[in-house]
């Protein structure tokens, strides 16, 4: 598992070939290169849909707070899960701050 810092200032970049269809409160990431196939929850599809446009972390956290009304502090654990296992599954690079 990769354990890299994440910080609010950390941007995450979605891979190009990898497209999210929506089934009910799933979500199917199909990863067009390698043709794997993952079925995420609808909170994980929603922070997979955020991070179009290479948000920072920060930016994904006042996003989901809004939307899913929860503190950033209890947020953030969850969303950090996501994301390191999007970067473990080559979904998403997340580099660091400069």
């Amino acid at each position: 598992m990769n354990d890299m810092p994440i910080s609010n200032d950390s941007r995450v970049v979605r891979a190009d070939d990898v497209l999210l269809t929506r089934a009910g409160d799933q979500g199917v990431l199909v990863d067009e290169a390698s043709g794997n196939v993952h079925v995420v929850n609808d909170t994980a599809a929603r922070i997979w849909e955020l991070c179009e446009h290479g948000p920072t972390v920060e930016e994904l956290l006042t996003a989901m707070t809004g939307e899913y009304e929860v503190d950033a502090a209890e947020l953030r654990p969850d969303l950090e899960g996501v994301l390191r296992t999007f970067s473990d599954l080559e979904l998403v690079t997340i580099s660091p701050a400069l």
